[in-house]
């Protein structure tokens, strides 16, 4: 029953994110992708499963969107000359394609490393409490004035000569 609903999840998050990214890349905002794999690394309980729907949901995202501008414009011309440009030759512009493919992947990725790691930090903070997770807070009680101050009990060589 938990692995169906895992798997729900995943399939959910990936569809969501698929229209999200498809959404913000029509309309000329890349980075949404990222903020997609940020919103699937916090809220998604497993690591695997985050990377996967965040994967699903870039590489779909734009992929869609790819395929939605071939109706209406000649993306496989520009895919050519940006690849002549490049140095692969005219002839190779699915290179072109496939390099703006790894771009999503990457962009989603790192948005979902960056979602993962800041829910196990949070984690974290909530298992221990915040003194324990905060390493500076033990070393600021420490670094007190009251706490490095020498308090004299009895007269210092210095004023026993002296009288």
């Amino acid at each position: 029953m938990k692995r169906g609903f895992g798997v729900l999840s995943v399939v959910l998050a990936a569809v969501v994110g698929i229209a999200v990214v498809w959404v913000g890349n029509h309309f000329g905002f890349w980075w949404v992708t990222m903020l997609v794999g940020l919103a699937i690394g916090l809220f998604l309980g497993k690591v695997r499963a985050a990377l996967v729907a965040a994967t699903l949901a870039g590489v779909g995202g734009w992929g869609l969107d790819l395929l939605w501008q071939s109706f209406h414009a000649d993306i496989g011309g520009a895919a050519s000359v940006v690849a002549g440009i490049m140095g692969f030759g005219t002839s190779k512009g699915f290179i072109v394609i496939l390099l703006t493919l790894a771009l999503a992947l990457l962009l989603s990725l790192a948005g979902c490393w960056v979602g993962t790691a800041l829910r196990r930090t949070g984690l974290e903070l909530r298992r221990y409490g915040s003194s324990h997770a905060n390493p500076h807070a033990v070393a600021t009680e420490a670094a007190s004035p009251q706490a490095n101050a020498i308090v004299p009990t009895e007269a210092t060589p210095v004023q026993a000569s002296e009288g």
